[in-house]
């Protein structure tokens, strides 16, 4: 019988420091967003006065925690139980110094799995295994949403999940030190769904929606 765990922690604060790490993930999500170009605008507009024109806030944790458990009940049967867990998120908040414009993004993803799995020795020759997982992920974009004034004038929500479900069952046979034959049957359900909201009140109005499931 044996179990083991692990699992960290980091979090990151802008108003310490920006790491290479931080840095390039903050770049991917923020180039060629909404709330870029609007403030780059402003950015431009008051260049020459060599000031800051907006304050930003930003902030990135990660944590992950690992489990499996061991179970040798006989010297021919072993059965083990593991699961994992993990998560990161990423929280943008800016505001401009010279209006009363407001930007605010949440970015968090989170994977989880498990697996069971079984092995029994029948003789010298002879064994079979059984495998059964389930893994899901998680992207959630939300509150994509710049406000003027305190109104809401752009939101974007974004949600992808996936599923796959797997079972798998063979029977091993050593016919001799150099050779095996196996036979089994592996199973596989996979699906995806995924939502999109966007509304804007910049330029020309637009209101776009989706929605999709596959199985």
């Amino acid at each position: 019988f044996a179990f083991m765990l692990a699992g960290r922690l980091s979090f990151h604060d802008n108003d310490f420091f920006d790491s290479p790490t931080f840095t390039a993930h903050r770049n991917k999500l923020f180039s060629g967003s909404r709330q870029e170009e609007v403030f780059q605008t402003i950015i431009d507009e008051n260049n020459e006065e060599d000031i800051p024109v907006f304050r930003e806030q930003t902030s990135l944790s990660y944590r992950d925690l690992n489990g499996k458990l061991i179970f040798t009940p006989t010297p021919k049967d072993y059965l083990s139980v593991s699961f994992m867990r993990n998560s990161d998120r990423f929280n943008f908040n800016a505001a401009s110094n010279e209006s009363s414009l407001l930007a605010e993004r949440s970015h968090e993803v989170e994977f989880r799995g498990a697996n069971f799995f079984y092995k029994r020795v029948w003789n010298s020759r002879w064994q079979s295994k059984l495998s059964l997982s389930q893994a899901r992920y998680i992207l959630n974009n939300v509150d994509l949403g710049i406000f003027d004034g305190g109104v809401e004038r752009s939101r974007l929500s974004i949600i992808n999940t996936l599923d796959n479900t797997e079972a798998k069952i063979s029977l091993d046979y050593q016919a001799s030190q150099r050779g095996k034959f196996s036979a089994g049957y592996q199973f596989n359900s996979y699906g995806n769904f995924f939502e999109f909201d966007e509304t804007s009140t910049f330029d020309e109005p637009v209101t776009d929606t989706l929605e999709a499931a596959e199985i």
